[in-house]
């Protein structure tokens, strides 16, 4: 055998491994065969329950989201109110300052046609 050429060494590391899979393949079959399946146990919970409970407990839920959606929209009024408070308050505030200014404006110019004025 030529070792040279690298089919060769190729087909021989495949043959080993081949060889190697096959021993821990038939011991693990040995082993699985003396210890028999593991006990399997499953759980079903499950309830007996009366009809009219049933709809007791969804009227429950359809009366509780009518008032979850209720009050959301009180929030959503409350914002919307607080926003045209808030605007209105700019807006007035904006009209006090412009009337400030004004007023500032006529005291210079009645101050300035005091200091103008002959005696």
């Amino acid at each position: 055998m030529d070792w040279s050429n690298i089919t060769q060494v190729e087909n021989v590391a495949n043959g080993l491994l081949i060889i190697i899979l096959g021993i821990l393949s038939w011991l693990g079959w040995n082993r699985g065969k003396g210890k028999g399946r593991p006990e399997q146990t499953a759980e079903i919970a499950g309830a007996i329950v009366d009809n009219s409970a049933l709809l007791k407990v969804a009227a429950a839920i359809e009366a509780q989201t009518l008032e979850m959606i209720a009050h959301r929209m009180q929030q959503k009024d409350i914002a919307t109110s607080e926003k045209d408070n808030a605007r209105a308050i700019e807006r007035g505030l904006l009209a006090m300052t412009k009337e400030i200014e004004d007023a500032k404006d006529e005291i210079r110019r009645l101050g300035d046609s005091l200091t103008r004025r002959p005696p």
